[in-house]
C-alpha cells in the first residue's frame, strides 16, 4: 500500500516510508490510493519492477495489485477477462498465495530457500519474474474449467504443477 501512495503522489516508489513520503501521508493533501491507476488496467499501480528471463534481466514493468496479488500490468486485463468468464460459468478462480503472480527476486529467493529443486527455481529463472506466471487453487471445478477454457484467453498449463498456468498469447 505504500508503493501505490508514492505512485499516486508522484513520489519516488520505494515502499518505504521515508521523510517525504511520511510528510505527505500526513499533509492532508496527499492523493489516496485509488489515484494509483494506469489508464485501461485493473487493479492499483504499485510501480516498476525488475523483469528476469533464463537468469539474464530483461528490463522492467509496471505491477498492480490486483486480486490481492502483484501482476504485471500487460497481464492484468487478461487475468480479468479469464476470472470473470469462469465467474459467469459459476466457477471462482483464486490465487493461491500472495506471491502466486508477479515475483520480485528477494521473492523468488525466498521460496527457492523454501522448497528448493524442483518445486521452486533459482531467482532469475522463474516465469513469475516476467510476469507472465499465475498460480491458483485448483479445485476440482477450476481444474475442469481451466483445462477447457484456459486456451481461450491465452492461458496454458507448461508444467507438472496444476496450479500453475502461464500467458502465452
Amino acid at each position: 500500500m505504500v508503493r501505490a501512495f508514492q505512485f499516486a503522489n508522484q513520489v519516488a516508489v520505494t515502499g518505504v516510508v521515508d521523510a517525504v513520503t511520511a510528510t505527505l501521508l500526513f499533509s492532508g493533501t496527499a492523493r489516496g490510493i485509488d489515484a494509483a491507476r494506469l489508464e485501461g488496467v485493473p487493479g492499483i499501480a504499485i510501480g516498476e519492477f525488475e523483469t528476469w528471463d533464463e537468469g539474464q534481466r530483461t528490463g522492467n514493468t509496471d505491477v498492480v495489485l490486483l486480486d490481492g496479488v502483484r501482476l504485471t500490468a500487460w497481464l492484468a486485463p487478461h487475468w480479468v477477462r479469464m476470472r470473470d468468464a469462469a465467474q459467469a460459468d459459476g466457477v471462482q478462480l483464486r490465487f493461491n498465495s500472495a506471491r502466486s503472480g508477479f515475483r520480485t527476486s528477494q521473492d523468488q529467493a525466498e521460496l527457492y530457500r523454501r522448497y528448493g529443486s524442483p518445486r521452486a527455481v533459482p531467482p532469475g529463472w522463474s516465469n513469475h519474474q516476467d510476469g507472465h506466471a499465475i498460480d491458483l487453487v485448483m479445485t476440482p471445478e477450476v481444474k475442469r474449467w481451466m483445462s477447457a477454457r484456459a486456451g481461450e484467453f491465452g492461458f496454458v498449463r507448461p508444467t507438472y504443477e496444476d496450479w500453475h498456468w502461464e500467458y502465452r498469447a
